[in-house]
């Protein structure tokens, strides 16, 4: 089963040939070589999703805008319809009020939100909880302010203890992905491996790349899994495909594959 993390950037026109309209050909090529069971998306637009449900009628996709209108920019999940069934889905917003659309941290610069997605693999015949966010991309409101109650950290925090509920309750493995904007070292990434997971794309240098501008280490998307994944599950690894300097985002999309 393959599994990708991939933040598709915002429709901005202003990416010149890298704008959505110009990078789709070569997403719809790389999607179907693939085909991965389960792809986490982030930074979707309303008319990402249009196209893409259109283009890929073997997905469904799952999430929604992070606005009280549950529009506009967001987190969805999808899934390949012959390959899955979801059981549950559900979202939650990073703040002190997580069930109240569009709220946020007091110091948080967007509104941000998780989607969990519960999936039974018809042919392991297992379940697998998927976790897909994205956290802020901006660090300290207060330049002073302590790290450690900074809002990406704060997120984490949230999404770790839902996760941990979940799984009390149900007794499966999972991936918990997405875009961190936040480097190795990050609080928010200590965090997920204090808590006892392991980050499979630990190998990965880079994954924020602005088109191919950016070339130091500049990993800040990331996947995780539970310990009853670190064996069967693959090293991540990126996407880089390009054609005619058209890259499929200004990130590289992260993949692992799972021997379920």
């Amino acid at each position: 089963m393959k599994v990708v993390s991939f933040n598709i950037r915002s429709e901005w026109n202003a990416d010149g040939i890298n704008s959505f309209i110009h990078r789709i050909g070569l997403i719809y090529e790389k999607i179907n070589q693939e085909e991965p069971e389960i792809i986490g998306f982030q930074e979707m637009m309303d008319g990402h999703l249009d196209v893409m449900k259109k283009l890929f009628p073997k997905y469904e996709f799952l999430g929604c805008g992070r606005n009280k209108n549950l529009l506009g920019e967001g987190v969805y999940t999808a899934y390949r319809k012959d390959a899955l069934i979801p059981v549950e889905s559900k979202v939650f917003w990073l703040s002190d009020t997580p069930e109240v659309p569009e709220s946020r941290f007091d110091f948080q610069r967007c509104t941000r939100h998780c989607i969990v997605n519960l999936f039974y693999h018809k042919a392991s015949e297992k379940f697998l909880y998927v976790y897909n966010t994205h956290l802020d991309h901006y660090h300290l409101i207060n330049k002073d302010a302590d790290p450690k109650v900074d809002s990406r950290t704060k997120s984490a925090k949230l999404i770790l203890k839902r996760l941990d509920a979940d799984l009390s309750t149900k007794k499966c493995p999972a991936i918990f992905m997405g875009d961190f904007n936040s480097r190795p070292d990050a609080e928010s990434v200590k965090l997920c491996k204090e808590y006892g997971l392991t980050d499979i794309s630990e190998g990965i240098a880079n994954t924020f790349h602005k088109y191919g501008t950016i070339t130091d280490n500049c990993k800040i998307d990331y996947m995780f899994v539970t310990k009853d994944l670190v064996e069967i599950a693959k090293p991540a690894y990126i996407w880089e495909n390009t054609k005619n300097g058209i890259y499929l985002s200004d990130h590289h999309p992260i993949a692992t594959e799972i021997d379920f």
